[in-house]
């Protein structure tokens, strides 16, 4: 019952998140993109030399876990906030905290599956527009050609992994602070 609810409210923050949504689609998109760069033969051999390129690619794919898990974990206190009447009629109608807390999260993993996906497919093309920009700083021919890099990817996942689990923290907390005060 929770998961078939889950997948229902799941279908309908789509549409009420869409930003947020959004977001997560460009954030996912160029944490791949950077990650396809550094591991990227053919770039290594466009640049050809000792080139601090994977160090910025690096730091700046942090920087961007970072600022998306703050922006996360807001989202998640005003999604949480926004359906505490919701939550409290479920209460009322006696489903237990923890069943309440599962089909949040079941939500949220059904949105994060969607944004994952759309995020890798718009990843490997925002990877070709950036690689035709590196080769034309190099001075050499852009060559369009599907790549598919399981070190970028799952590099990738490491990083929107980091999103969920500040999710996490931060919804327990909001929830328990939303119900019982």
């Amino acid at each position: 019952m929770p998961k078939k609810l889950s997948l229902q409210n799941a279908k309908k923050q789509v549409v009420e998140y869409m930003i947020y949504i959004i977001t997560m689609v460009i954030t996912v998109a160029l944490l791949l993109s950077f990650n396809m760069i550094i591991f990227s033969e053919e770039i290594a051999a466009i640049i050809n030399e000792k080139s601090i390129l994977p160090l910025i690619l690096i730091t700046v794919s942090v920087l961007v876990v970072l600022v998306i898990s703050a922006l996360v974990k807001h989202i998640t206190v005003f999604m949480v906030r926004k359906r505490s009447r919701e939550f409290g009629l479920y209460m009322l109608l006696g489903v237990e905290n923890n069943d309440i807390a599962k089909m949040f999260m079941f939500e949220n993993y059904f949105i994060y599956v969607f944004v994952l996906i759309i995020g890798v497919f718009i990843g490997t093309l925002f990877y070709q527009i950036l690689k035709a920009v590196i080769c034309q700083m190099y001075a050499t021919i852009y060559y369009f050609n599907f790549e598919f890099s399981s070190k970028a990817i799952i590099l990738t996942l490491v990083f929107f992994l980091l999103f969920p689990l500040a999710q996490v923290v931060v919804s327990v907390s909001s929830m328990y602070e939303i119900c019982y005060t």
